[in-house]
């Protein structure tokens, strides 16, 4: 019985009465059993790596449990450890506005996203919206849940409405504009 380490991370197979085995780095640790015996995977993944599951050969999971312990297994079986990568999220405002940070680097496989308005937040950090003069804060553009692969999020802006009014006074005179609730 064998299991298959993540690129970024170890496993370990293991069962009473039998030496536990460790590998890593895409290695595979393995064990004899009898057929029917008690085994126990169990995976770690290296910081900002998540740990998905154990998986066949052809990519079916057989669990989610870490660790994993079983006695099903009467053939010889490898199954893998599955993790899901960091990502690294971009984010860039559109005409009209700017926003800050614009960087969020090792996002969590599965991380989601809150927004509330002109911020959002993703794995702690807040990112903020800011409109330039004549401009206002509109909608966020790929702003979904959740984030499991490199992104770019996009703030965007929309023209306030309003129009420049102004009057030229003669080179005797004065001229006020006023307008209800300006």
């Amino acid at each position: 019985v064998g299991a298959k380490s993540t690129a970024h991370g170890s496993v370990t197979v293991s069962s009473p009465g039998v030496t536990s085995q460790t590998a890593s780095g895409g290695a595979t640790a393995t064990i004899r059993v009898s057929p029917g015996a008690q085994i126990t995977f169990s995976a770690t993944v290296q910081q900002y790596y998540t740990f998905l599951g154990w998986e066949t050969g052809m990519g079916s999971m057989v669990s989610t449990d870490n660790p994993y312990v079983t006695s099903n297994i009467t053939i010889d079986t490898t199954i893998n450890a599955a993790e899901g990568a960091p990502s690294t999220v971009t984010i860039q405002a559109g005409t009209g506005g700017s926003v800050s940070p614009t960087t969020i680097a090792n996002v969590p496989y599965a991380t989601p996203i809150t927004v509330s308005g002109n911020t959002l937040s993703i794995n702690g950090t807040t990112v903020t919206a800011t409109p330039d003069e004549e401009y206002v804060f509109s909608s966020w553009t790929n702003a979904t849940d959740p984030i499991v692969a490199d992104r770019t999020i996009t703030a965007n802006f929309a023209s306030d409405g309003k129009i420049l009014v102004g009057a030229k006074s003669t080179a005797h005179g004065s001229v006020t504009v006023s307008s209800p609730g300006v």
